[in-house]
């Protein structure tokens, strides 16, 4: 039996030149694809420093952009993308280009470009957004700020039906402390 794995797509990219095949990824693959990227100047292989910051910056068909680094590996002087949600949320061509940063210095990469093939059946509306996860993940957030703001919000009630303190008043957002109360004590 074959355990399945990730595809692997080699990509010389000789930075002085504009010549690069196009590599073709399945609409909706999710960590299925990496592109394994060696720098190049003519035909020399350019050594990845440790210090420096790469990150992908890809345009969709949509037009809309991706950008990102929490994707990018580097070992053996191979720059190793694993392409995300978002990178094949749309079909069609997609343009791409490894952005490095050391320093002062920022070096931008010749263009390469994925075909992004489209699904036979899509099953669902795919959001192509590249905002999208970045919203979903500040939402759930506030989701748990809500559910722990509720949850003192019951405790303090619990204490006031239980305490000899009658709310005086309540603070408003304008004032200092905000959310506070006035107590005091009941006879």
């Amino acid at each position: 039996m074959i355990k399945i794995q990730a595809i692997q797509h080699d990509i010389k990219l000789d930075l002085s030149s504009s010549y690069v095949k196009k590599t073709i990824i399945k609409q909706s693959s999710k960590n299925a694809h990496v592109l394994n990227i060696g720098l190049y100047v003519k035909n020399s292989q350019i050594t990845i420093e440790p210090s420096w910051d790469i990150k992908i910056s890809t345009v969709k068909k949509d037009n809309h952009y991706v950008l990102s680094s929490d994707n990018i590996s580097v070992s053996n002087n191979i720059i190793s993308v694993t392409i995300t949600e978002q990178m094949v949320a749309c079909p069609g061509d997609e343009k791409c280009e490894i952005i490095i940063t050391d320093g002062e210095l920022v070096l931008i990469s010749s263009t390469f470009l994925l075909y992004i093939e489209p699904n036979v059946n899509d099953g669902t509306a795919i959001e192509s957004s590249d905002d999208f996860n970045s919203i979903e993940k500040v939402l759930e957030k506030i989701q748990e700020y809500e559910q722990e703001a509720k949850s003192i919000k019951d405790s303090i009630e619990e204490i006031y039906k239980t305490s000899p303190f009658e709310i005086v008043s309540k603070t408003q957002p304008s004032d200092q402390v905000v959310g506070g109360f006035w107590l005091k004590v009941v006879d």
